[in-house]
């Protein structure tokens, strides 16, 4: 079976905990894909916003390895180290919803007032189509 690391990210300063992850990757290239993604990416997940401000006060992150498990349990397993730590950046537990929060009735209407009207080239238009086809 494959091994998964359990890991947590730690503010270089006051040590405190602030994200936990899993990967099947060295902690070396997850750690480097957090900085990279903290340091190029539009979306403004609050993992990545926290590690951005730590960049921008020239700090990093500290990544260690806190568990490795087999991969039939490392959602339990993953789950139990965010439900230990207080004040995670984590948006939800276990990092399965990749969509993070839901969003309240307000919200979506708010989504759909705003691209109604819109006008599409047709080459979008059939790509949205497909993807809901899958």
């Amino acid at each position: 079976m494959k091994q998964v690391n359990i890991y947590l990210l730690r503010h270089p300063l006051t040590r405190e905990v602030r994200y936990v992850g899993e990967t099947t990757q060295t902690l070396k290239k997850r750690f480097s894909a957090h900085i990279t993604r903290a340091k190029t990416s539009g979306k403004k997940q609050q993992s990545s916003c926290w590690i951005k401000s730590l960049l921008d006060q020239g700090l990093l992150p500290v990544i260690e390895l806190i568990e490795i498990c087999d991969e039939s349990v490392w959602e339990e397993r993953e789950d139990y180290w965010i439900s230990y730590y207080p004040n995670l950046t984590n948006h939800n537990r276990g990092g399965r919803n990749p969509g993070g929060f839901p969003l309240s009735n307000s919200h979506k209407k708010a989504i759909k007032d705003s691209l109604k009207g819109r006008i599409r080239p047709d080459d979008v238009k059939l790509k949205i189509s497909n993807s809901h086809k899958g």
